[in-house]
């Protein structure tokens, strides 16, 4: 019989007799007669627990939990590409010349009986439930589904750098499941585990504070009163050199999408963004630094008008907040309240933010013990590294302690992503992050390294 060909429900019963309950010698024989083909037609490239590299890379298989019978495994694909593998279930009990060599006389294994009833020796057994003798039972346990009572055996496809997970009915204490790719065993796991211990990616997820940097910020008292919807200007005088920083909140028809430019325009207001260049430019999604992903910055409009165009490396989804912050750009003239729009994704979906700006006359008062430049002060930002050992992508959520900063961070599987933290004047700063709810570290915002481009 063909390796991958599906087991009847009456041989899975049968099956079952050599593991948990004596049906008599025939049972034994049918049960050592699958797992001996079984072994006879498939090379053995792994033994049990081990991971095989195959031609192309790599598979991993790990047993998730077992309980009442069932075990869930994991099979990760370390290749070049996506596969699709077949796995089979042996009960784990090697009969010779109709003995089974590894069971004591008499031993019944009650916990494995998958009905929660103990069948008695002679009784005949109707797996079904219809009151038949079972003569006509055919099972179909391709794919990993079957017509019957019992999953054997089954096949999945797993992307590449992925994984996937399977249940399978294992039935004894001594069951092995093994995986083929191409027809060749390539890993193999025993069932060890009685109590099924739920996986969560929050177990291979870090985070550290990398190090940290001086920054000009505005002071509180000058803050836009809209919060996101305006831009802060520092410093505000007419006609000076500034630095613009605003808040975007990504809506619904960007959701999805990947982060392709911004369009800051400034007409009719005599802002000038023509001194604007690369290194004037930082722009940050949740927190996370993406600027090196720009790779466009230029003027038009008689430089009303700046284009950030970026890479598309970074996705976006609905509620991201994206920090744009602009160096060099020229304050207009006059004294006032002035208008700008940013607009997010102008090649499509294309939404568009109106923010305030106000210029004033900059006398120069500074009761908050700010820096020289009129309502700015220096504050200190952590950098904080996020680390993803997990093979999925993450997504998670950081809030600093007692403070409004907050956001999210996707990490992709085995990655790394940053984000940066403004640490609090005249107390300690913790940082906390989150995924699915539960809380993976608190860190303090305690650096002592001093942010460069290695960072």
């Amino acid at each position: 019989m063909d390796k991958f060909n599906s087991l009847s429900r009456r041989e899975s019963l049968l099956g079952i007799g050599a593991a948990g309950t004596l049906l008599g010698g025939g049972a034994l024989g049918v049960s050592s007669a699958v797992a001996g083909e079984d072994s006879k037609n498939k090379t053995d490239d792994a033994t049990d627990g081990e991971t095989v590299t195959s031609k192309k890379g790599r598979f991993e298989l790990g047993l998730v939990c077992y309980e009442k019978g069932t075990a869930e495994f994991r099979v990760s694909n370390e290749t070049g590409a996506a596969a699709k593998v077949n796995w089979t279930v042996d009960l784990g009990r090697s009969v010779v010349d109709g003995t089974d060599t590894d069971a004591d006389d008499g031993d019944v294994d009650e916990d494995f009986d998958p009905d929660g009833e103990t069948i008695e020796d002679g009784q005949e057994v109707d797996d079904d439930g219809d009151d038949d003798d079972d003569d006509d039972d055919n099972g179909d346990y391709s794919n990993g589904t079957d017509e019957g009572d019992y999953t054997l055996e089954g096949k999945l496809t797993v992307p590449k750098g992925a994984s996937e997970t399977f249940r399978a009915d294992v039935l004894s204490k001594d069951a092995t499941v093994t995986l083929y790719h191409d027809g060749k065993k390539v890993a193999a796991v025993d069932v060890e585990k009685l109590d099924c211990e739920e996986y969560s990616p929050a177990d291979e997820i870090d985070l550290e504070a990398v190090c940290y940097r001086m920054r000009k910020r505005e002071t509180e008292n000058d803050t836009d009163e809209n919060g996101g919807d305006g831009d802060t200007v520092s410093p505000s005088e007419p006609g000076a050199t500034a630095t613009y920083t605003t808040t975007l909140t990504v809506g619904s028809d960007n959701a999805g999408d990947s982060l392709n430019d911004i369009v800051a325009d400034f007409q009719g207001t005599g802002a000038d963004v023509s001194n604007v260049g690369d290194g004037d430019v930082a722009v940050r999604r949740n927190g996370e630094d993406v600027t090196d992903d720009l790779d466009e910055v230029s003027a038009s409009n008689d430089g009303a008008t700046l284009t950030l165009g970026f890479g598309g490396s970074y996705s976006l989804e609905e509620g991201d907040e994206i920090e744009v912050v602009l160096e060099d750009v020229q304050n207009p003239e006059d004294a006032g309240d002035y208008e700008a729009t940013y607009t997010l994704n102008s090649q499509s979906a294309g939404e568009t933010t109106t923010v305030d700006f106000t210029i004033d006359d900059g006398d120069g008062d500074d009761e908050d013990g700010a820096d020289d430049e009129t309502g700015v002060t220096k504050a200190t930002e952590v950098k904080f590294r996020v680390t993803n050992d997990s093979k999925q992508k993450v997504k998670t959520n950081w809030t600093v302690q007692g403070d409004g900063q907050g956001g999210k961070c996707y990490v992709d599987g085995k990655d790394s992503e940053t984000f940066w933290v403004t640490a609090l004047e005249d107390q300690k700063t913790y940082v906390s992050l989150t995924y699915d709810g539960e809380e993976v570290a608190t860190v303090k915002a305690d650096a002592d390294t001093e942010c460069d481009g290695d960072c």
